[in-house]
């Protein structure tokens, strides 16, 4: 089990508060942003080190239940030290120096401080662990899709979360180039986004989801559609459903997940009654379980993604996939409908066609076996085990 060794409190009034962990912890309530920038977990003095360069926000917190990522560091560290490792996990954008150790094994995570590691232990491992599409990728797509939404409403809005790669030194470019692999969580779909030369060193692995409550899974209104999303939803798909809904209104569209407020000033008059936004909302709660119980169907037209958890969330519910390949998973045609790789209107609309013609029975069928297929295979005990396999695989052999 993981404990607290020579920790020390550093503010992080230097760092960028708009990094991912620390707008989870705004929304969900957590007025302070500032959490301590390192965490020490020791299985032993003589005992080899492994550099993490990731969040430590999870070890400081008493409330994990707002972000699967924030369980999976915590296993991370614990499967580590079960194999005899000690284990430095420091912000992957603290600009702090980085600790001296003495025999690194290791050095796992995120850029820029992956590769400041990198670089201070030269005789280590290096393994970016990457939990997205390619960036040339994802830049692109929010491009595309931020310009589709001005076009169609005359507006200007910000390209929001492109990812900065003038820092070549230290960016995510120089991270995919000297890592020996590539632990990403995604698919076959995601490793697609990625240039050839980098694809042999990627491992898959299987996140883990959000839901802790047990789900009876039946069937619900046929014409009934859920989206479920966090920030960036602008960025996800939204543009096409009210599209669509919009157009269709003997269909219902529930939106769950906060809207950018630039965007929703914008889409305000294009609201019809059949589109339903809710806001954010726990997944574990009892008021998104009426929501998805009433539906049948995740409809999930990112562009930018690598199997989100939020897909897998309203699966376990019960829901069936209606989902573009960046936010598909490999078996996704055993359980769902494969839109295609044209991010529009028509694509959406082939999928939703497709859901509409499933019968009952079919579709009943589907939404169980699309709930045990995320229960047997998207939980932190598989996480936690196909970490271990893959440490293992490339420090002890």
């Amino acid at each position: 089990m993981l404990y607290r060794d020579n920790i020390v409190t550093m503010g992080l009034s230097h760092l960028s508060l708009k990094t991912f962990v620390y707008d989870i912890l705004a929304y969900f309530g957590i007025k302070e942003k500032r959490q301590k920038e390192y965490y020490v977990s020791k299985f032993s003095k003589s005992a080899p080190w492994v550099y993490i360069s990731y969040i430590t926000a999870p070890f400081y917190m008493k409330n994990l239940s707002s972000h699967q990522n924030l369980r999976e560091t915590i296993a991370m560290v614990n499967v580590l030290n079960d194999l005899g490792l000690n284990v430095y996990v420091q912000e992957y954008q603290s600009r702090a120096d980085l600790p001296s150790l003495s025999n690194v094994k290791m050095v796992f995570g995120h850029e820029p401080n992956l590769i400041k590691a990198a670089e201070k232990y030269p005789e280590a491992l290096v393994i970016q662990y990457n939990t997205g599409a390619y960036i040339d990728h994802a830049n692109a797509q929010i491009i595309k899709m931020t310009d589709y939404v001005n076009k169609k409403y005359h507006a200007n809005l910000p390209y929001r979360r492109l990812i900065d790669t003038k820092d070549t030194q230290h960016s995510i470019y120089r991270g995919y180039e000297i890592a020996d692999k590539i632990l990403q969580i995604g698919s076959k779909f995601t490793i697609e986004t990625m240039p050839e030369k980098y694809r042999d060193k990627i491992v898959l692995i299987h996140q883990s989801t959000q839901v802790t409550r047990d789900i009876l899974v039946e069937d619900a209104a046929e014409n009934e559609f859920l989206f479920l999303g966090s920030g960036g939803n602008m960025l996800k798909g939204i543009p096409l459903l009210l599209e669509y809904f919009a157009e269709h209104q003997d269909c219902v569209i529930h939106i769950v997940g906060p809207i950018e407020e630039d965007y929703q000033e914008l889409i305000q008059n294009e609201v019809t009654s059949n589109i339903h936004f809710h806001g954010f909302m726990d997944v574990n709660s009892d008021e998104f379980t009426k929501i998805a119980v009433r539906c049948n169907y995740i409809v999930y037209p990112s562009g930018t993604e690598g199997m989100p958890g939020a897909v897998l969330c309203a699966m376990q519910y019960g829901l069936i996939p209606i989902v573009t390949p960046w936010s598909a998973f490999d078996e996704i045609k055993d359980y769902g409908y494969l839109m295609d790789y044209n991010w529009n209107v028509h694509s959406l609309e082939k999928g939703i066609d497709w859901a509409l013609s499933l019968s009952p029975q079919e579709r009943l069928l589907r939404k169980k076996r699309c709930s045990k297929f995320v229960i047997d295979n998207y939980n932190l005990d598989k996480f936690s085990e196909e970490f271990r396999v893959f440490c293992k695989s490339i420090l002890f052999t």
